[in-house]
């Protein structure tokens, strides 16, 4: 390194710069330094994603347990069912009526298991007895639907007396003959009607709340 700056001025050993004019006297190499990474504090961690439950297979291993079924109408398996149950319990009731009036009463219960096990084999689910009553009651209330629109079918046709002829002359013994006698019955008191609608609503929807959970209840031992 040279004694004396371009200045002139004598230059002291080991400066690095001159003293008066403050010109460096050699070149500096600035050196970047990395930067410290920050520090992680407890809670500031990534949180990892919830593990869904594990259930146990069919040969004793953990498996993840499926989401669980969503039972509404939004639903497009559930009202399938729905109304596949609701027409179940339409011919049900047909056949069994066949045996009396009372016996046709078991289709609705017949109707709310047969929606339960459509719905575990369709969707692959295992409902449980709650699932499968709420499930029974929506099918219930599909049943109701059908059955005021069968109820306005009827009366709209027995407010014509050609109608009504026609159905007395094809024969007037058994439950044709007790079919007959409620069709006047409501035609002479349509106000019948203000108690036969809420009726069928709760013995449609309850019975078949009640066949959904023996339904679920049944296809869990399986």
């Amino acid at each position: 390194m040279e004694n004396h700056c371009s200045c002139g001025t004598r230059l002291v050993e080991g400066a690095l710069f001159c003293h008066k004019c403050g010109k460096p006297t050699r070149e500096i190499v600035a050196v970047e330094e990395p930067e410290p990474e920050p520090a992680e504090t407890p809670g500031e961690t990534e949180a990892e994603p919830a593990a869904l439950p594990r259930v146990p297979d069919s040969i004793g291993n953990l498996a993840a347990a499926p989401a669980g079924p969503d039972i509404h109408l939004r639903n497009s398996l559930t009202l399938r069912v729905a109304m596949m149950g609701a027409g179940f319990q339409l011919l049900a009731g047909a056949l069994l009526s066949v045996g009396g009036p009372f016996l046709g009463q078991v289709a609705p219960l017949l109707a709310g298991g047969f929606a339960c096990y459509l719905f575990q084999r369709r969707g692959g689910f295992r409902l449980t007895v709650l699932e499968g009553a709420r499930l029974g009651w929506l099918t219930g209330l599909m049943c109701f639907v059908l059955a005021v629109i069968l109820i306005t079918i009827v009366m709209t046709a027995a407010s014509s007396d050609s109608f009504m002829d026609t159905v007395r002359q094809s024969g007037g013994a058994g439950m044709q003959g007790e079919a007959v006698k409620a069709l006047e019955r409501l035609q002479s008191e349509p106000s019948q009607l203000l108690l036969l609608i809420p009726y069928q609503f709760l013995m449609l929807t309850l019975l078949a709340s009640i066949g959904g959970a023996l339904g679920a209840k049944l296809l869990s031992r399986d």
